[in-house]
């Protein structure tokens, strides 16, 4: 089959598109027309509410974003230096075009089922010193904006673009507070489990950040910087270094070496979402600008038989909840067979169905290899469907061992994937290629196409940020790249009730999920909270059968709550406090509340029912301790706002009903 490259990516058939030109604001009586000048241009979004703003002085080419008329982000430079040309500098206007469309697609696991949106977008091409073609594309969505670079060679493909740095400056109006990650340790360093400091923007100097960093200007306009579409053909992963007016975007800890690039080149989207809190949880902006064709499929696509075709409908894919032992045992539980049975067992009475062993699972001897295949076996006979662990680089570092290993594994009778330890330090590090290196990125999408190819599940542990790949590749349901439920004492409230606005808000998030808390950095309450609060394509349910007896309420929720969901909705909270958030399926509401401080947290039902209507409300909330829970069923209107008492670190969920 036909492999992608650079910027063809091929966006599968289990998503719906359409695309339709758009005359002007929606809800306007007149097209709104943009405005533009000799050294300047203009582009607002669908609704009016987001405006980019470029400019050209003196050769430089430079940005500035407003929200609704306030200053979002200050005019910052923009360009990349490459061998071909400097074009961070001496640059000329050649033209510029203008398009609008609005798009719907839908999805296997995400925050919507259905995602509607519409964009303007603005490419404006220049010429540098070497008269070759630079182009920057703007597009302005209602919850924000994006841009990436792009330059051709007018005698087609072929040859190779040499990228050597990369000025795009994100410069902070003045007053802005930063949430940024943490000074990084080894593993934190290229696989994004950092913790989330606070700083005014001017105290950011010299600091590196990993995606996304969340800001919030005097104004109280919030934004979020990442980004989207990281392809390793084309370019490699970016941190953000701060400088003395807000950052710019650095390879860091990626890759020491030069990009090396082919033509068409495209860069990865630079993304910017704005708005309100509300907006920076419940935006899909990653996902929306990511992709740019219809379908991923085979050339001789036409000539396959119906079930091969299936493959690409992505028609196989499942939204697992699966049962784990390696929270509550370790890695050395994993060929405890008895043990794995157990939880097999459970699983299969609670309706899960699915299994994940972890690392230290592959059988070493005939002995046992047999004990292997009777548990693989006994799982088969309950319909309990199993995913095996594997290392990146040690099972999985090229591609003979890609297909070996994975074939074996099929014949062994997994139907998923999780790979981990995606640092890049085993073999690469004296070619300074790290943990978003193209070496790696060109790795991550092997990985994808051969899972695909496979009718395996595929998620990624010990990795990077998502950056909307799940739109092209649904099978992909999860991604670490947080600081989770593995860290068990070593997770902070502070932590998990920012993750919500800043990395749980631009993907999906391979948490590890658990009742039973570790110490009393967390409650029963808020371990429920997080199967609501964090968002996955696997319910990975860590803790032990023995634990899930002790809570019966708590399990009753864990069977009842779906995988994915049709919606979200942001209801109350902020960085580093508390945060409340709802998620809705077939009509019935779940949400989950987190606070670092004991406090009467309260749920506005009118943002999520109908105030004429009556509703059954059952709520799962701290009681006098860490390890206690409460459960409340009542009737209540849809106008009410229920206040519910939970403890220091506490939290809740509750289920909203039509009775």
């Amino acid at each position: 089959m036909n492999r992608i490259k650079t910027a063809s990516l091929f966006l599968c058939a289990a998503l719906t598109f359409s695309f339709c030109a758009c005359t002007g604001n929606p809800g306007s009586s007149e097209p709104q027309p943009d405005a533009e000048g000799e050294n300047f241009w203009e582009l607002t979004s669908p609704d009016g509410s987001v405006k980019v703003r470029t400019e050209l002085n003196a050769g430089k080419a430079t940005y500035s974003v407003y929200k609704d008329g306030t200053s979002v982000v200050e005019a910052s430079e923009l360009g990349l230096e490459t061998d071909l040309n400097d074009f961070t500098q001496n640059l000329s206007f050649k033209e510029r075009t203008r398009d609008e469309q609005t798009v719907s697609y839908t999805t296997i696991s995400g925050k919507k089922s259905r995602v509607e949106t519409a964009y303007k977008e603005l490419v404006l091409s220049f010429a540098g010193a070497s008269d070759v073609t630079f182009d920057i594309v703007f597009r302005a969505y209602n919850d924000g904006y994006a841009f990436r670079y792009r330059l051709e060679q007018e005698d087609g493909e072929g040859n190779y673009l040499y990228i050597d740095e990369e000025n795009t400056a994100f410069n902070l109006p003045e007053g802005s507070i930063a949430y940024i990650t943490t000074t990084p340790d080894y593993e934190t360093r290229f696989c994004y489990e950092e913790s989330y400091d606070r700083k005014r923007a001017s105290n950011l100097y010299g600091v590196i950040s990993g995606m996304p960093v969340l800001y919030k200007t005097d104004d109280d306009v919030w934004s979020m910087i990442t980004e989207s579409e990281l392809i390793g053909s084309n370019y490699r992963g970016s941190f953000l270094e701060g400088t003395q007016t807000g950052f710019v975007t650095k390879p860091a800890y990626t890759q020491t070496t030069t990009v090396v690039a082919s033509y068409p080149f495209v860069s990865p989207w630079r993304v910017g979402v704005v708005g309100g809190l509300d907006t920076m949880v419940e935006s899909t902006l990653v996902e929306d600008v990511y992709g740019e064709t219809e379908y991923w499929k085979p050339d001789n696509y036409d000539e396959l038989s119906a079930e091969e075709q299936a493959i690409y409908n992505y028609d196989w894919v499942e939204t697992p909840k699966a049962a784990f032992t390696w929270l509550q045992l370790g890695s050395g539980s994993q060929q405890n067979w008895a043990e794995n049975k157990k939880y097999i067992t459970y699983a299969h009475e609670h309706g899960w169905d699915w299994f994940l062993i972890d690392a230290g699972w592959i059988p070493y001897d005939s002995t046992s290899l047999a004990s292997f295949l009777d548990m693989m076996n006994y799982a088969k006979s309950l319909g309990v469907h199993m995913i095996c662990w594997a290392h990146s680089y040690v099972s999985l570092g090229t591609q003979a061992m890609r297909e070996e290993n994975i074939q074996q594994w099929k014949e062994w009778g997994f139907e998923g994937l999780k790979v981990d330890f995606f640092d890049g330090l085993y073999d690469t590090t004296e070619l300074g290629l790290y943990g978003e290196s193209q070496y790696t990125l060109q790795m991550y999408e092997d990985l994808y196409q051969y899972t695909a190819e496979n009718q395996m599940l595929l998620f990624c542990h010990g990795a990077n940020k998502p950056t909307g790949e799940r739109r092209v590749y649904p099978h992909l349901i999860s991604r670490e790249g947080i600081r989770g439920g593995e860290y068990k004492k070593d997770i902070y409230m502070t932590d998990c009730v920012t993750f919500p606005f800043t990395r749980a808000s631009v993907g999906p998030s391979d948490w590890i999920l658990s009742v039973v808390p570790f110490g009393d950095n967390t409650t029963v309450g808020s371990q429920l909270a997080m199967h609501i609060v964090y968002e996955t394509g696997i319910m990975v349910y860590g803790d032990s059968p023995e634990h899930y007896d002790e809570y019966k309420d708590a399990v009753d929720f864990l069977d009842e709550i779906p995988v994915v969901f049709d919606d979200i909705k942001y209801l109350s909270g902020e960085p580093q406090d508390s945060c409340v958030i709802g998620r809705e399926k077939d009509g019935v509401w779940y949400v989950g509340g987190m606070s670092v401080f004991a406090d009467t947290m309260e749920v506005d039902l009118s943002a999520i029912c109908d105030p004429d209507k009556e509703y059954e409300v059952t709520i799962l909330s701290d009681g006098a301790t860490y390890l206690d829970i409460v459960k409340t069923v009542k009737t209540v209107k849809g106008d009410e706002i229920l206040g519910i008492e939970v403890i220091d670190n506490g939290g809740f969920v509750l289920s909203v009903k039509e009775k």
